[in-house]
C-alpha cells in the first residue's frame, strides 16, 4: 500500500524556467572525481555515500528526493535518483545505473563532522510541477561522522506508484520509502568512479532498512492531486 501523501502543483507555464532552477539548482553536487581527502585534511569536512533509486515503471520525468539536515536550510544536503540538466530540466534525466526493476545514481558529498539527520523525502514530477512527500514525516535517522570518515548511508529508494492526468501522462500518485544495505554494489561503483580515494576505508552506516515511514499512519488512504 502507498504511503500517505500531499501535493501541490501549479500550471502557470510563465513560471517554467524559475521553477526548473528552483528544483533542481538545489541539488547537492558530487565531489570531483579527482578528489582527494588529503587535499580536505585541514577543514571539518567528512564524506557521505550512498544511492538514490526509483522503480523504472516510474515515468522518466519523476525523480526521487532525499535530504541530510532539512531542518537545517544552510546545511541541508539534497540528492536525487537522477541526474537532471539544471538548465532543460526532466527532459534530460537519466539514471547513472540500471537493473531489471530500478535505476538510480550515486552520491558522493561533503558534509561537516558532526551530528546529522536523514529527515526528509520527496517525489517530484516535474513536466506537472507537482511534488509528494508524507502528510507525517517518517522519524528522523541521526548519524555521526568524524572528520576525514567516508561513511556509507545505504540505497535510499522509493518505490513510485503511478497513475494518470487528464491528459493521459503517467504521474506520480504515491510511493514508499526505504533504505537498503547495497554496500557490496554502491562502494564498487564508488571505488571505480572515484580513484583517488579507492583505497580508503568506507564505514558502513546503513541507517535503517527497510520502509522508511511512520508506522502509525501506514494505511491512511493516498490523498490524489487535484488540478488547482
Amino acid at each position: 500500500m502507498s504511503y500517505s501523501v500531499f501535493s501541490s502543483r501549479t500550471h502557470n507555464s510563465k513560471l517554467i524556467f524559475i521553477m526548473l532552477l528552483l528544483l533542481y539548482g538545489c541539488q547537492t553536487t558530487n565531489i570531483r572525481e579527482d578528489y582527494s581527502l588529503e587535499t580536505n585534511s585541514a577543514s571539518n569536512i567528512a564524506i557521505v555515500v550512498g544511492t538514490v533509486s526509483q522503480n523504472l515503471s516510474s515515468s522518466k520525468l519523476t525523480v526521487s528526493e532525499f535530504r541530510i539536515d532539512q531542518q537545517n536550510d544552510n546545511k541541508t544536503k539534497t540528492v536525487y535518483s537522477q541526474i537532471t540538466n539544471e538548465i532543460i530540466g526532466s527532459l534530460a534525466n537519466k539514471y547513472e545505473y540500471q537493473d531489471a526493476h530500478s535505476g538510480g545514481r550515486l552520491f558522493v558529498v561533503e558534509i561537516d563532522a558532526g551530528k546529522h539527520q536523514l529527515d526528509y523525502w520527496a517525489i517530484n514530477h516535474s513536466n506537472n510541477y507537482l511534488t509528494l512527500h508524507p502528510k507525517v514525516p517518517p522519524p528522523n535517522l541521526e548519524f555521526n561522522i568524524e572528520q576525514g570518515q567516508i561513511m556509507y548511508l545505504g540505497n535510499f529508494h522509493i518505490e513510485i506508484e503511478s497513475g494518470k492526468n487528464l491528459f493521459g501522462q503517467k504521474i506520480p500518485i504515491g510511493g514508499i520509502p526505504s533504505i537498503n544495505n547495497e554496500y557490496d554494489r554502491d562502494i564498487k561503483y564508488f571505488r571505480e568512479k572515484y580513484p583517488k580515494l579507492s583505497t580508503k576505508d568506507v564505514i558502513s552506516n546503513v541507517l535503517h532498512e527497510g520502509k522508511w515511514i511512520n508506522e502509525l499512519n501506514e494505511q491512511e488512504e493516498l490523498v490524489i492531486p487535484t488540478s488547482n
